[in-house]
């Protein structure tokens, strides 16, 4: 699905584009070479789905382009699910950020470009990330949050 830091770029732009036309706020993402997961909040019952459609849309059609291919790149419907607690929602949160420690691409979570993790951990500019009010709640200000965070997703 991503084959070099441009194409993990051109998704990026694309979903950046797709949460504000398409009304969904993205919280946490996480981009694998294969796959990508991300924590959203849609703002009606469509803003998902339309979302989904366009950033997939376009993105297939720029990587066939790029690589002279043809046909879908996504094969799969995406799978959503609702978070239904605080605890499940830190849950989903630690597994996105530590995929690509589990998977033995880096050792932690912060050497990873292509996740959310550097702008909750760190505070790194991400422009169109909505911080959720369960990541606000970790603190009084960003310091405390990000240590909080920090903490949650950092190895033991």
């Amino acid at each position: 699905m991503f084959a070099d830091d441009e194409d993990f770029e051109h998704f990026l732009a694309l979903v950046a584009c797709a949460s504000q036309v398409y009304r969904t706020d993205v919280h946490e993402y996480g981009l694998m070479d294969t796959h990508y997961h991300m924590i959203v909040t849609p703002h009606d019952a469509l803003a998902l789905r339309e979302a989904v459609s366009y950033f997939a849309g376009q993105y297939s059609r720029y990587y066939n382009h790029k690589y002279g291919r043809m046909g879908t790149l996504i094969n799969e419907r995406y799978r959503d699910g609702v978070i239904r607690d605080e605890r499940q929602w830190f849950t989903c949160m630690r597994y996105i950020v530590r995929n690509p420690v589990a998977a033995g691409i880096v050792t932690a979570p912060g050497d990873y470009r292509w996740s959310s993790y550097r702008c909750h951990a760190y505070g790194q500019p991400v422009w169109w990330l909505k911080d959720h009010a369960l990541y606000t709640a970790l603190g009084p200000d960003p310091a405390t949050r990000q240590a909080a965070y920090r903490a949650i997703c950092d190895p033991p």
